[in-house]
């Protein structure tokens, strides 16, 4: 039940954690919170990372909902989301958000490692 944050502003990169059990409110208010700091304006890329995250109580309308506020806020822009989701139930509602988002450059992976790859 714990959503943070962190930027590496020497990659350019917004690192955010999900651990626990976590509900739509406390995904979306981290996002909102992180979108809202000076330091995102550095960014180009996201690694959102689900390794330890417990979605057992995420409604399929939360996923569309957080989905929806990525786009709003990201559409148009050049930022880059990973999402490092190794557990099958946390890749499978990770790929339902990849899809809601309706965003380009949003990939799921099993592992960080291939993430950062991606990201680059």
């Amino acid at each position: 039940m714990a959503c943070s944050h962190a930027f590496d502003l020497q990659k350019r990169m917004l690192v955010l954690t999900r651990e626990g059990e976590v509900s739509g409110k406390e995904i979306s208010d981290s996002f909102r919170q992180a979108v809202a700091a000076d330091d995102f304006r550095s960014i180009d890329k996201i690694l959102i990372d689900h390794s330890g995250s417990d979605f057992s109580r995420l409604s399929s309308e939360s996923v569309v909902a957080i989905g929806q506020l990525y786009r709003e806020i990201l559409q148009g822009s050049r930022i880059r989301i990973a999402v490092v989701a190794p557990a099958s139930e946390n890749y499978g509602v990770s790929r339902m958000f990849e899809q809601y988002s309706g965003l380009d450059d949003v990939r799921v992976f099993r592992s960080g490692e291939e993430a950062l790859a991606w990201l680059g």
